[in-house]
């Protein structure tokens, strides 16, 4: 076939594919979806991923199904997403830690948050408390700042591991306020919660609906919550900026993203229903009850939120020197 036949046969073709493409975007979704929760089952990811569900494929009137996808602090489900089709079925219920985190604390990673994926919408936030067993010797983060100062390098600090939330939260208190306290990483929030119950590490910062739990059954201590307004849980306990770290405010968000090149009439359709299904009260309360504060709103919005996260966390890497493999 000479050039100038292919090129005609091309022309010729061309509105019947757009045309079909136009008809599969009128006609989403057509199949079931996918929901890639990066991390494993069990997880506060994973619960508030499956208490939306539900009711959002409810309103696209299609099943959602959960794929749990862990590996490398959420980088693997996240690349996963990022390779998909842009078609709309594979969605990422991700974290602040896993798309901003992670491109600024690892040296490398599989996907450009801002270039390989597409925002859909925000889901909720959660707050973070810092805590420590009920029997420790420090009752309060004052004490624990002069503790800290007194003997640099002496306390010990958990995290669910490098590059964490929790890593970060610990991070940001040492170069607010000047100290130095020993990060000790576990391989998830559970091992870490099991030594800091025993006393075997002083103190840990994690996501409230891991923690509340044993906080009001007399297990750990909640010395301040990393959010810049306190929560109506736990009313009594104050802020890190009210404690001693003027400005602090680490909340812990969870939003929907797509692969990037998605179409736009199907990121409108998701994120009308993500929108709607946040609004129900049966949805709401199971938030609440996790101590989750619900936000939706628009994709810029949420494109918004990741451009600040990721410059934040970038210059307190860059200030602290961290770096992680």
């Amino acid at each position: 076939m000479s050039f100038r036949r292919l090129l005609l046969s091309c022309l010729l073709l061309s509105p019947i594919i757009g045309g079909a493409s136009a008809a599969a975007q009128d006609n989403y979704p057509s199949r079931a979806l996918r929901m890639v929760v990066p991390f494993p089952p069990g997880g506060v990811l994973d619960i508030l991923a499956r208490q939306i569900t539900p009711a959002l494929g409810d309103g696209l009137k299609q099943n959602i199904v959960i794929d749990n996808r862990g590996g490398a602090n959420g980088n693997i489900g996240v690349e996963l997403v990022a390779k998909s089709q842009p078609d709309g079925y594979t969605l990422l219920f991700g974290q602040v830690s896993n798309l901003a985190v992670n491109p600024a604390i690892y040296k490398t990673v599989p996907f450009d948050p801002i270039k390989d994926l597409a925002p859909v919408g925000l889901v909720a936030s959660t707050p973070q408390l810092m805590v420590t067993a009920a029997g420790s010797r420090i009752n309060s983060v004052a004490e624990f700042i002069a503790a800290a100062k007194a003997k640099p390098s002496e306390l010990t600090f958990a995290s669910s591991g490098n590059g964490s939330m929790a890593h970060m939260g610990i991070e940001l208190m040492q170069l607010s306020a000047g100290i130095k306290v020993v990060h000790v990483p576990y391989k998830g929030a559970g091992p870490a919660l099991i030594d800091v119950i025993a006393g075997r590490a002083e103190f840990f910062i994690a996501a409230m609906p891991a923690l509340i739990g044993h906080i009001r059954g007399g297990k750990l201590r909640a010395l301040a919550i990393t959010t810049a307004q306190r929560n109506s849980g736990l009313p009594d306990v104050p802020t890190l900026a009210e404690s001693g770290f003027p400005g602090y405010d680490v909340g812990n968000w969870f939003a929907i993203m797509v692969r990037a090149g998605t179409s736009p009439a199907i990121i409108a359709r998701l994120n009308t229903e993500l929108n709607r299904t946040l609004a129900l009260a049966e949805v709401k309360a199971k938030y609440e009850s996790e101590g989750a504060t619900i936000l939706g709103g628009t994709p810029e919005q949420l494109a918004t939120q990741l451009a600040t996260d990721l410059a934040k966390w970038r210059r307190v890497v860059t200030e602290a020197g961290l770096k992680v493999e």
